[in-house]
């Protein structure tokens, strides 16, 4: 018995995903890697955050609208965060979210290269 995963499935998967990204990164830019001797939250660190997300805001709405090439654009996002996950990763302090960061972002490629998938075999037949 084969199980097919439905487009539907694999668009709420990939939304999920980038959320997870987006939760995740923001996290630990509000909490872990500001710096330890300021107790209250900086611009600077905001507009790092909203720099380091923008490549995900930019094609979220084109996951939500099932634009092809957005999410085309979201697998190859998905690799610059799997890469800044393993980055984080190196390091001992911030490890945990650094592996949290590259399976979410592993799991988004994988959601959106099937939805892509999906997609491109809907339109053929």
């Amino acid at each position: 018995m084969k199980i097919r995963i439905t487009t539907r499935a694999w668009q709420f998967t990939s939304i999920v995903m980038t959320g997870s990204v987006l939760a995740t990164l923001g996290l630990y830019r509000i909490f872990a890697a500001s710096p330890a001797h300021t107790t209250q939250f900086s611009l600077a660190v905001l507009l790092w955050f909203l720099l380091e997300i923008s490549p995900l805001l930019l094609v979220v709405p084109g996951i939500v609208n099932l634009h092809r090439k957005s999410i085309f654009w979201a697998t190859l996002v998905s690799m610059l965060y799997v890469v800044e996950g393993i980055y984080l990763a190196a390091a001992p302090p911030s490890r945990s979210t650094g592996i949290s960061v590259a399976v979410f972002a592993l799991g988004m490629f994988i959601a959106c290269t099937y939805l892509l998938r999906g997609l491109t075999h809907h339109v053929d037949s």
